[in-house]
């Protein structure tokens, strides 16, 4: 179902370019696109086809202009946009980009050269060095110290242990502790209990006393043959940090005082070296990206632009063809719409005021175009257009619903006589009856006969039906009665 009247007053009440939009559309013009793409200039022409392809399934040429024209215009404000940040882009990084694109086998030139002089650093920082004293020294003491803390917990580790360390001697305090264990599990007091091995009474706080000794001596012979091979290596280690310090110490010649010097400068020179060609292959390789950015920026820079401006024109192509259209098809609305208002009603639409576009509207009177229009007046012209730019077609169903006004008796019967021929269903509510004879194909529900003959009714039994309706206690505000237009056969209208 549609509501014509709708579309009519969301047109009216527009801009401009939608009014002069809903006359092109509803003018019946019958235009091809081949028609179209002959009036556009042949620049614009493949583009225009390219668009429409997008748009194949739009009812009509007419409705597929109209689109265009609105895509054209998006198209080119989305690429002035577009445009825009790519600029943004190229600003930012343009400045510090070479005039050139670093090629392939200059970055290659400088990742060798970054090699060659990673090689001379590492040469020049194998070169023996003279030694700090003051550091070997205290190397030396950290040595020295760790030695003695080996040597402190390898004698305490042995005094635990006791002298016996050979295998059979830990067998032996093995199964002895086993034996205490078993002994001090099973005297669960304190004072004397029998001896499980020999049945001899013994004191209970020895046994225990015996057993954690034991279990001292097993660990601390266990971890004795890692303190003392620990203790071997501080030693080493110590003797040979003694070795560099007095060896450092000593009093050092002149010739060995220069060699140090001169390998510290050699160091230093290796290091800018090779600084100086990391640096060279880093830029390089950062020009090498930053330049295809730009170049990137650049081309789609051009692109947007050359968007931009064909969009732009574009769609200025489709609006001079729309104008002219909308001037060809003009006359062919007006007829259209004069066909459904009373005599007397002249309907008339400008479309040019000067150099400027217009869409006024009106009755025409003695040769004047009257655009304001009284209430009753507006709601005829809103009916008259609804009808005559109301879809067609088998399966549409549209009502015309004008907005509510207080004719008079008279300019009722004239505006039902008008619309008699209208397509579609005319709803028409009115306080007062049209004068004269109904129009033909009208149907006058009267709702204060209605109500009477429904009062008079009496009222169905209770016994009879379990559900019971109760009819509107109110007169329906728009004046006429939905339900018994509904039950009519054959409505036209209501009035």
């Amino acid at each position: 179902m549609v509501y014509p009247i709708r579309d009519v007053l969301t047109a009216l009440r527009g801009t401009v370019g939608a009014a002069r939009s809903f006359v092109l559309r509803n003018s019946g013009l019958d235009v091809t696109d081949d028609a179209i793409i002959e009036r556009l200039p042949a620049t614009y022409r493949d583009l225009y086809r390219t668009y429409a392809a997008a748009h194949d399934n739009a009812p009509t040429a007419v409705e597929r202009l109209l689109t265009i024209r609105d895509d054209a215009s998006a198209s080119s404000r989305s690429a002035v946009a577009g445009a825009k940040s790519h600029t943004t882009i190229l600003n930012a990084f343009g400045a510090d980009m070479p005039a050139l694109r670093p090629t392939e086998e200059e970055v290659e030139a400088a990742q060798l050269a970054a090699r060659e002089a990673a090689t001379l650093y590492n040469e020049a920082v194998r070169v023996p060095d003279v030694l700090d004293a003051t550091t070997l020294r205290t190397a030396a003491a950290a040595a020295i110290e760790t030695l003695r803390e080996w040597e402190s917990k390898v004698t305490e580790l042995r005094a635990t242990a006791g002298n016996g360390g050979a295998a059979n001697v830990v067998e032996l305090r093995t199964a002895l502790v086993t034996l205490l264990e078993a002994h001090a599990a099973h005297a669960t007091g304190v004072g004397t209990e029998d001896c499980l091995m020999c049945g001899h009474e013994m004191k209970i706080d020895p046994v225990r006393g015996t057993l954690l000794n034991a279990q001292e001596a097993i660990s601390a012979q266990r971890q004795l043959g890692h303190a003392e091979h620990a203790l071997e290596t501080a030693q080493r280690s110590a003797e040979e940090a003694v070795a560099t310090y007095q060896a450092a110490n000593a009093p050092s010649s002149d010739d060995e005082r220069q060699a140090g010097d001169q390998r510290q400068a050699a160091v230093a020179t290796a290091y800018a070296t090779l600084t100086d060609a990391e640096g060279k292959v880093l830029r390089l390789t950062e020009a090498q990206v930053t330049w295809e950015k730009v170049q990137q920026a650049r081309d789609l820079l051009a692109d947007a632009e050359r968007e931009a401006v064909d969009s732009k024109a574009l769609a200025n192509a489709c609006v001079e063809v729309i104008d002219a259209l909308t001037q060809d098809g003009c006359s062919q609305f007006v007829m259209a719409v004069n066909e459904f208002l009373p005599e007397g009603d002249e309907f008339d639409l400008v479309l040019q005021s000067g150099s400027r576009e217009v869409c006024a509207f009106g009755f025409r009177r003695d040769g004047v175009l009257h655009t304001a229009l009284s209430g009753a007046e507006w709601a005829r012209l809103t009916l008259a257009l609804g009808a005559a730019t109301l879809p067609t077609g088998d399966n549409v169903l549209a009502v015309l619903t004008p907005e509510e006004r207080a004719y008079d008796g008279k300019t009722l019967s004239s505006v039902m006589r008008a619309l008699s021929e209208a397509p579609g269903q005319v709803l028409i509510t009115s306080p007062v009856k049209p004068r004269g004879r109904t129009p033909k194909g009208w149907t006058v529900i009267d709702v204060e006969e209605m109500e009477a003959a429904r009062a008079a009714e009496p009222e169905p039994s209770p016994k009879k039906s379990k559900k019971t309706t109760e009819a509107p206690s109110e007169t329906p505000t728009n004046g006429g009665d939905i339900a018994a237009f509904l039950s009519d056969p054959q409505p036209k209208a209501e009035a």
